[in-house]
């Protein structure tokens, strides 16, 4: 039974890859959507077939790949900030949660200790680093399917 599972969605991985070969060509037509595929190119989590993630400080990047994830994914989204420890928890939550139209609830944050006393500095990503995931195997493997095509696409020789 554990073969023939692992036969069925290696199926399934592969008719959502075939798709997004099929429809990369259209899709590049927008240079939004091209953006994205560059974004997640540079920016994204690729480790894992199962999780399509993007982390950055700036908020166009992350609002960029928020539109499309959505629109690719119907899985839910997951929302976290990485912030120093002397930087404002409860606004930095409040800036995400407006920017992305989501409850303060829903954004996890993790504290980095900071290895002495940041007062006077300025910061660089003032309103932490933020990620944006979802878990959807299919749409991983869409997104994998574009990225092969956009760089098959450079003819670099």
């Amino acid at each position: 039974m554990y073969a023939a599972n692992k036969l069925r969605y290696k199926k399934l991985r592969d008719a959502a890859y075939n798709e997004g070969k099929y429809t990369a060509q259209k899709l590049f037509k927008s240079k939004q959507f091209r953006d994205f595929i560059v974004v997640y190119l540079c920016e994204g989590y690729r480790k894992s077939r199962n999780t399509v993630s993007v982390s950055n400080s700036n908020n166009k990047i992350l609002k960029l790949s928020h539109k499309f994830m959505k629109r690719f994914s119907n899985r839910l989204l997951f929302y976290g900030v990485q912030l120093h420890v002397d930087q404002d928890e409860t606004a930095i939550k409040e800036y995400w949660s407006k920017e992305f139209n989501v409850k303060k609830s829903d954004i996890a944050t993790m504290r980095k200790s900071n290895s002495g006393k940041l007062a006077k500095r300025t910061w660089r990503s003032q309103y932490g680093v933020c990620t944006i995931s979802t878990h959807d195997t299919y749409f991983r493997m869409k997104l994998q399917a574009w990225l092969d095509w956009l760089q098959d696409s450079w003819n670099l020789k």
